[in-house]
């Protein structure tokens, strides 16, 4: 009886002791994992957070990752549970340079305690505060529109900054092309990852657009563009979905031009992509973009998709191939354009065929591979700095 006891506490006990090592193999390899940090606004709403979102679940897979914001708003994309999420403080600073004084102390205290190794940063402000807090991590900023015609009045500031960076990233060719030698031989083009939780049905009368309501996508013209259309085309509907600044406004247009009962107003939508998945067609009508997350979701969706011929829709749309460029400001241009894909059936379908095909690079797992390959690269580069051998 007293040896099969002692045999069960012997076994009890290895068993523990096996349990204990395992643990510390983990919290060792966690431990072991470098730190990445991410600086984005918010965990809601725009094309920006939503790539932020995407970037921080794959990347950890390999990092230890944090995504720093600014926003407390409801988180609207699905994250990598591993993913530590830290909101900065809001401090009571009684102007704005007492303000931007505190957050970037918060933001180099982070990048302390934390040991970042790494520290991507998106848009102007969270770039800025990324460079300015610079210790021995490597600072990437990524640039995610037109700063030349976003923020005219900061560009100085942004080459200034983007000097410093160790990395800059890029969306287009045209954006890059704003920046000086310097700036471009520590940059990249890489593109946005961008997964669809659904494929288009185009079983609908719809007309879809997606974006903030703001003077950069300039949908006034779109409402424009869509009463010369629903003069011969009467059964479809427009659907916006989307807030921001303008939406009273843009209502009041639409009831101007007589077509307020076939414009809907969604607001912004959790699930955008089943919310859409019946349109026939989606219409991008910006000013400017960097590059449009929107657009290359509907084209991975099998939609067939009509821009104005912004950056970013330049370099991914052939006119009339996988999708129709449209002058910006033209609201005949572009209810022509709507008249064409609602006309011409087979025209249809094969703009949406091959701008799913299009959309293939931006798949999420060969986008990320792009991105894992930048920072695999700046990590191999600052190894050979601190080895003093480069």
């Amino acid at each position: 009886m007293l040896a099969d006891k002692t045999r069960q506490w012997e076994e009890k006990r290895r068993r523990c002791q096996y349990n204990r090592s395992v643990l510390r193999s983990v919290e060792e390899s966690q431990e072991k994992r470098p730190t990445l940090m991410i600086m984005s606004y918010s965990l809601y709403g725009g094309g920006a957070e939503r790539v932020a979102s995407i970037l921080a679940s794959g990347f950890a897979k390999k990092y230890h990752v944090i995504l720093l914001y600014i926003e407390e708003k409801i988180n609207q994309y699905p994250l990598d549970p591993s993913v530590e999420k830290i909101l900065m403080p809001s401090f009571g600073a009684d102007t704005l340079e007492d303000y931007q004084t505190w957050q970037k102390r918060y933001v180099r205290q982070v990048k302390r305690k934390k040991r970042v190794r790494i520290s991507l940063s998106m848009m102007y402000q969270m770039n800025k505060w990324n460079v300015e807090t610079k210790g021995h991590e490597i600072v990437i900023c990524a640039e995610r529109n037109n700063p030349a015609k976003r923020e005219p009045e900061h560009m100085e500031t942004i080459r200034k900054l983007y000097e410093k960076a160790d990395h800059v990233v890029f969306q287009t060719a045209a954006v890059r092309d704003l920046f000086g030698a310097e700036v471009k031989a520590h940059s990249s083009i890489l593109p946005n990852p961008i997964e669809v939780s659904c494929m288009c049905t185009q079983e609908s009368l719809r007309i879809v657009h997606a974006g903030r309501l703001n003077a950069q996508k300039d949908q006034e013209t779109l409402l424009r563009a869509f009463a010369l259309f629903h003069r011969t085309h009467s059964a479809y509907t427009l659907d916006l979905y989307g807030d921001g600044e303008k939406r009273e406004e843009l209502q009041q247009v639409a009831d101007a031009l007589g077509i307020g009962q076939s414009v809907l107003f969604h607001g912004n939508s959790t699930e955008i992509h089943r919310d859409i998945k019946d349109a026939q067609m989606f219409v991008l009508s910006s000013r400017y973009e960097g590059f449009s997350n929107a657009l290359l979701e509907c084209m991975m969706m099998g939609m067939a998709c009509i821009s104005t011929n912004c950056e970013g829709a330049r370099e991914v749309i052939q006119n009339g191939i996988n999708g129709l460029l449209v002058r910006i400001g033209d609201p005949e241009g572009l209810s022509c354009a709507m008249q064409q894909l609602a006309d011409d059936p087979l025209l249809r379908k094969k703009i949406a065929q091959n701008g799913q095909d299009t959309a293939k690079r931006f798949q999420k797992e060969a986008a990320l591979e792009e991105w894992m390959q930048m920072l695999a690269k700046l990590e191999g580069e600052q190894k050979w700095k601190i080895s003093g051998k480069s």
